[in-house]
């Protein structure tokens, strides 16, 4: 016998499918391993195993868009290069002819293009609605994947950035060990040798930078930073 997982409804975009529902049920069955081609058998889960409890509490995690970052794109996208112009023409794609480097660079340029466009797409898509579902299975390494493409948390920087808990938890002042973890974790975010440095130095970097944190519209930190729309998330929360 195989066990199945449970599909949450999500916005399908290579289907083109939309559900106005939005609370926690199953709308399809999908086996739990993704099958491997050219494997004489199939692997197998016992029916017993908890990794099917696992991967059905993943998927039952509740997301929403996170609207503050979708609206600071549209108005310092550009200016603070968090995302690539959509109206920008590669000078390469009006050339006649390409070598292989030029035509790796193109293929890869646009690539990254579309890419930004659908987590865009998807995300404008999704922020009228106050929780969505990310379903997951399992490929024949035991490796946990999201089926929906394109806005999920392990997608690119801008995908994760957009995605928010739809139930989140509340961080009090007088719990310095999460704060000082929250600041650490901004400092590894923004880079420029910082991830390196000492959890005590990183910490005092959040500190002595509070002025560029509170007015962070200002650019001054997100400019520099190596994870722009991350350290953008995390001064958005931590102002």
């Amino acid at each position: 016998m195989t066990r199945e997982i449970v599909l949450y409804k999500i916005y399908n975009a290579m289907i083109g499918r939309s559900s106005e529902s939005i609370w926690l049920k199953p709308i399809k069955k999908l086996t739990l391993l993704i099958p491997k081609w050219n494997f004489g058998k199939p692997t197998l889960i016992k029916d017993e195993n908890l990794v099917y409890n696992l991967v059905n509490n993943v998927n039952s995690v509740g997301y929403k868009v996170n609207k503050d970052l979708l609206e600071f794109i549209g108005t310092y996208g550009l200016e603070y290069g968090l995302v690539i112009n959509s109206a920008y023409i590669h000078p390469l794609s009006t050339k006649p002819k390409l070598n292989k480097a030029e035509y790796a660079e193109l293929t890869s340029f646009l690539s990254q293009k579309d890419l930004q466009e659908s987590i865009l797409m998807l995300a404008e898509l999704y922020s009228t609605k106050h929780e969505f579902f990310i379903p997951t299975n399992l490929d024949f390494r035991g490796r946990l994947y999201c089926v929906s493409e394109y806005l999920n948390y392990q997608s690119t920087e801008l995908a994760k950035g957009l995605l928010l808990f739809s139930k989140g938890e509340k961080l009090y002042k007088s719990d310095k060990t999460s704060i000082n973890y929250l600041k650490a974790y901004g400092a590894n975010c923004y880079g420029n040798k910082l991830d390196k440095m000492s959890w005590k130095n990183r910490c005092e970097w959040v500190d002595e930078n509070l002025d560029n944190i509170i007015n962070f519209k200002n650019g001054e930190l997100i400019k520099k930073a190596e994870k722009k729309i991350i350290v953008y998330c995390f001064l958005f929360w931590i102002h």
